[in-house]
């Protein structure tokens, strides 16, 4: 006689406050890392090779390293939080499920591209057309921003549905991260372009750039783990009995 066994279900609840703190966490240690390489580069005269490998692993305008990596991991994170808030938004009854798991699919591109750098290549393409120099990396800004702001049209129905906490907490981490990502790379370029070469003052708007892209993500994960908390959304593992 054989009997039929039902696989067993555990499921942890989402605490939004612990994620963030631990992605806060690994943010400031990268942030500190990155003050230290970039005092270090001037303010250090003849460093050891270490030193020269720590200064570019922390750096948080190089490509490659650990603030690019953990920039990476907080896009694509946020991505497989807004697949996520899709399905627990249909099974809690309420609109624009559909579209938040859209826009997790452009945060996981997203992700690539914060590895991949495609954004930058498209700025010296884009740059051949507007000054003829192809040297310009950030007019990849005039091609994002009509993007941005279509994009913002789409989903402003759904965000003003969002209970008001929410949609304050996503609208400011919006702010943040194309403050940094658009914002201060265009004023960092232009300082750039009119103070050729690398500097203490250079480095610390690329500097604050990054930081602002961090808080940025953090924010909105905060803001997309509370919506899933609120609206009944657990991990589960399943097994047998």
């Amino acid at each position: 006689m054989f009997q039929n066994h039902k696989p067993a279900t555990a499921t942890i609840p989402i605490r939004p406050r612990r994620v963030v703190l631990a992605l806060s966490a690994g943010a400031a240690l990268l942030v500190a890392g990155g003050l230290f390489s970039n005092l270090g580069t001037f303010w250090i005269e003849d460093p050891s090779p270490l030193l020269v490998s720590m200064f570019n692993a922390f750096q948080l305008d190089n490509e490659a390293n650990l603030p690019t990596w953990y920039a990476s991991f907080l896009l694509a994170l946020n991505g497989l939080l807004l697949l996520l808030l899709g399905p627990a938004t249909r099974r809690a009854g309420l609109p624009d499920g559909r579209y938040w798991s859209a826009l997790g699919l452009i945060f996981l591109g997203l992700s690539l591209d914060e590895t991949a750098s495609i954004h930058e290549h498209v700025g010296l393409i884009v740059s051949r057309f507007t000054d003829g120099s192809g040297t310009v990396p950030f007019g990849w800004t005039l091609v994002a921003l009509p993007l941005v702001i279509g994009l913002g049209l789409v989903y402003l129905r759904a965000l003003l549905r969002l209970p008001r906490r929410a949609r304050w907490l996503i609208v400011a981490s919006a702010l943040l991260y194309l403050g940094g990502a658009m914002g201060f790379e265009v004023i960092g370029w232009l300082f750039q372009i009119s103070r050729p070469g690398w500097s203490p003052a250079y480095m610390m708007l690329t500097f604050t750039e990054e930081c602002l892209e961090f808080a940025g993500q953090i924010l909105f994960a905060h803001a997309l783990l509370s919506l899933l908390a609120a609206r009944g959304a657990a991990f589960g593992f399943a097994g047998k009995a």
